[in-house]
């Protein structure tokens, strides 16, 4: 089995993606120790931010819950010799493990595994990666002391925690362009366009927070999120997670600030996914670089926090746009390395 514990709080693992205003390291960690008591076999959680923007695997605060620093170590010399298979887990689905990455490739891709799995008793890998479009994301990953095996739902549920890790790597982006103590965190105020309050009333909204429809989309997102967070996470953590997806209207993500009395509000703050445009429309540029992923439509609706009828309509459009015929194509275009706007 991949997961220890099915009713374990995943909740608190998108709780620890939006504790911001914090280090890099303690984010990382923070995220980690929330996901170890859903994915810890026994062999201890690993996680680091990691950007492939230049087509080399670059990894960053790295923590490792769970397991000695010793096996930490020798699992960071098991990367892939080659390139392409270096940055091959970081390019496929959300939710994968490593024996689903290479199979019968395994001992070639990866040189050093059968020496740390004889060493460590590790047979494979659970992996769940937030990649962004632009290259930056989040991955986590279990050590296994057994092949993993995915049941009913487990692909489904860890896909919906990358699109959140995704989404907390674009606002740290934003928000913390390097890396500070908590001391130093500012916020940009610039990208908050609404302040609410935990039960959806809008205390304060400017732009395209103010309009009629914009305005109750948040206030229901708000009023999801709260009912996430209540009795919701321990008596269903599966449709908690369903409440609370990634953004707003493909636009906002919602997370916690206190004022001086130690009230707690949320703040709407700008987080589109980074797409590069091609002459697309913002919404469909945001699907066609997701569907390019190779992310369902239904992930891609839960990523954005859209209708699936509005996906699929922005995919046939975007598609039709630049003159593609198939996911094949889509994906070949978008395999092409060139940043993001």
């Amino acid at each position: 089995m991949v997961e220890r514990d099915v009713t374990a709080d995943l909740v608190r693992i998108i709780e620890a993606v939006y504790a911001l205003d914090q280090s890099e390291t303690d984010w990382v960690e923070g995220i980690c120790s929330a996901a170890r008591p859903a994915l810890d076999a026994g062999l201890g959680i690993i996680g680091a931010a990691v950007d492939i923007s230049s087509g080399t695997p670059m990894y960053s605060a790295g923590a490792a819950v769970g397991n000695t620093l010793e096996a930490f170590r020798a699992w960071g010399g098991t990367q892939p010799e080659n390139a392409d298979d270096a940055t091959l887990p970081l390019r496929g689905p959300p939710t994968q493990s490593l024996i689903g990455i290479f199979g019968d490739r395994l001992s070639v891709a990866v040189p050093n595994f059968s020496a740390v799995s004889e060493r460590f008793g590790i047979k494979d890998a659970f992996s769940v990666i937030g990649m962004n479009p632009d290259g930056h994301g989040f991955g986590i990953t279990a050590l296994l002391p057994e092949r993993a095996r995915f049941g009913a739902g487990i692909r489904e549920r860890w896909d919906r925690v990358a699109a959140h890790l995704a989404a907390g790597v674009r606002l740290r982006r934003r928000l913390l362009p390097t890396e500070t103590t908590p001391s130093q965190f500012t916020l940009r105020v610039e990208g908050v366009d609404a302040l609410l309050t935990p039960n959806g009333r809008i205390v304060h909204a400017m732009g395209t927070a103010r309009e009629t429809t914009t305005r109750e989309q948040l206030r229901d997102a708000a009023v999801a999120l709260d009912r996430a967070r209540g009795e919701l996470r321990r008596s269903d953590p599966d449709r908690a997670l369903v409440h609370w997806k990634a953004l707003v209207d493909g636009r906002w993500s919602l997370f916690d600030r206190f004022d001086t009395d130690g009230r707690r509000f949320l703040l709407a703050h700008r987080n589109e996914v980074p797409a590069r445009r091609l002459g697309l429309r913002r919404r469909e540029a945001a699907v066609l670089a997701l569907r390019a992923q190779g992310h369902s439509i239904k992930l891609i609706c839960y990523e954005l926090g859209l209708a699936q009828s509005l996906v699929a309509r922005d995919l046939t459009s975007g598609m039709k746009r630049l003159g593609l015929d198939s996911l094949a194509d889509l994906m070949r275009l978008y395999a092409r390395r060139v940043p993001c706007p």
